[in-house]
């Protein structure tokens, strides 16, 4: 009993470490980024099929949504890619990561980096059996740090 009340604990702890919000929180507004590279839908198919396979077989396992999505985007990056982090929202169940890309021919494209399912996306559309309450951009930012604040 201590050991499950931990691990969720552990989970609940890490997902706002990640997010900034707890699983259940309400986000405000959607913030879409700034995209500055100019990638096709093709290119996001093959990198889907050339890295996707390593990154689930090397990582994958015990990885939450997040953790997948975070390895994804970052090894998009590395290849040039403007990728992000989308989460999505169901408001009765816990929120779900994803990996989203911007391309100059398709719009956005949406991948699950768990299962390497394309996905489309709306407010009031289904996911997974659950109604789809809320689409959020994680954007993060860097803030100067004041000596004072350092512990």
């Amino acid at each position: 009993m201590i050991a499950m009340l931990s691990g969720l604990l552990g989970w609940n702890m890490g997902y706002h470490e990640g997010t900034g919000v707890w699983p259940s929180s309400k986000v405000a507004q959607v913030v879409t980024p700034e995209v500055d590279a100019e990638v096709t839908g093709a290119q996001v198919r093959d990198f889907m099929a050339r890295e996707g396979p390593t990154l689930r077989e090397t990582y994958g396992e015990g990885f939450n949504c997040f953790e997948s999505a975070v390895l994804f985007v970052r090894q998009a990056h590395w290849g040039g890619m403007p990728a992000g982090l989308m989460r999505i929202s169901y408001g009765d169940v816990t929120d779900h990561a994803i990996l989203a890309i911007f391309t100059t021919d398709e719009g956005w494209m949406f991948i699950d980096p768990q299962t390497g399912t394309y996905l489309k996306l709306q407010i009031g559309g289904d996911f997974c059996g659950h109604t789809i309450t809320g689409l959020w951009w994680m954007k993060l930012i860097w803030e100067p740090v004041e000596w004072e604040d350092m512990p």
